[in-house]
């Protein structure tokens, strides 16, 4: 596994800076567990793609350069880092064809975690918990990452993850990305439910994903299930 990681900017996202703060507390420790440094700015603003999705583009671009100033004024950095999909997604994809010279590393937090399980670098004591994973669309279908989650995962449990009929590339969707929870709740909650109920049939007892926006949404279906995310699993 060979990632670049330079100066680090964390990244929180608009869902763990509002709602899912927990994952960004469980981050912050693990990183400073592993002795990564990293900053982190007073003046975040929205990546923009729930703008860019829902075509108001100007709106959207006008973040995109908001960002890229606030960013271009930390100088040493070169890397960022987030545990939202849709901000490394956005970031990775989007950013470098309307921003000129908008060549930072991104990096999702599993990828690192997954470094510094292999390097050595932060202690897991193993779990013994059932667990099955949920791939999120913009990590699974827009940056093709599927192992690092399940590395992450295979190095705390004592057992094997329990996979859902449909995992990696044949993945369903949890009903909240892109807009869908906001404008089709129904819809949203159907699949929803039906990913929760997939889970269900392994018997694991936890949900694992590793998105602030799949968690809260599968957590708002889920009754008796647990869903966490990835990072909260290592300081169980």
């Amino acid at each position: 596994m060979r990632i670049m990681v330079g100066n680090i900017l964390l990244f929180h996202g608009c869902m763990n800076r509002f709602y899912t703060s927990r994952i960004s507390e469980a981050t912050e420790k693990i990183l400073t567990k592993a002795k990564v440094e990293y900053i982190n700015l007073d003046n975040e603003e929205c990546c923009g793609f729930i703008l860019y999705e829902n075509g108001q583009e100007k709106t959207a671009k006008g973040l995109m350069k908001k960002n890229q100033e606030i960013f271009s004024g930390l100088k040493e950095v070169d890397t960022i880092l987030t545990s939202c999909p849709t901000c490394a997604y956005i970031f990775k994809k989007h950013y470098p064809k309307y921003l000129k010279n908008f060549d930072y590393n991104i990096i999702h937090v599993t990828e690192l975690l997954a470094r510094l399980i292999e390097e050595k670098k932060i202690d897991i004591p193993k779990k013994n918990i059932s667990v099955t994973y949920h791939d999120p669309c913009h990590l699974l279908r827009g940056l093709q990452i599927t192992e690092e989650p399940r590395n992450i995962l295979n190095a705390v449990l004592e057992g094997n993850i329990m996979e859902m009929d449909h995992s990696r590339e044949a993945s369903k969707c949890c009903g909240a990305g892109s807009g869908v929870r906001l404008s089709f709740s129904r819809i949203a909650q159907t699949l929803a439910r039906d990913r929760i109920a997939e889970a269900k049939k392994t018997d694991a007892s936890v949900l694992v994903t590793s998105c602030p926006t799949c968690m809260l949404h599968l957590q708002e279906n889920a009754k008796i299930l647990k869903v966490i995310d990835i990072v909260e699993i290592i300081n169980l």
